[in-house]
């Protein structure tokens, strides 16, 4: 498997826009994904840094396959801010 708790996949939506992703917890060949809001593909792509991870829009659970074929690139490794984003249970 090529993905790792807090990679940051970038996500296509459509041929203008893409979003950016986290892995929240892998297990297996699966995995859960908290994804964010949309980015205009003409605009420049921000740094890992720049973006705001405290507000997820959609979290699925998905499989590998997008990681694995390359669809999804990921680019970079994150850990939000300090407050959770999922309590323990």
């Amino acid at each position: 498997m090529l993905i790792n708790e807090c990679d940051l996949p970038l996500i296509p939506v459509n041929e203008k826009r893409f979003c950016v992703g986290q892995i929240v917890r892998v297990a297996g060949p699966s995995f859960l994904l908290a994804t964010f809001s949309t980015i205009d593909k003409s605009t420049h792509q921000p740094s890992i840094n720049e973006i705001d991870l405290d507000s997820p829009v959609l979290v699925v659970t998905t499989l590998d396959v997008s990681v694995e074929s390359g669809r999804w690139k990921i680019v970079g490794n994150r850990t939000s801010s300090p407050k959770p984003l999922f309590l323990e249970p």
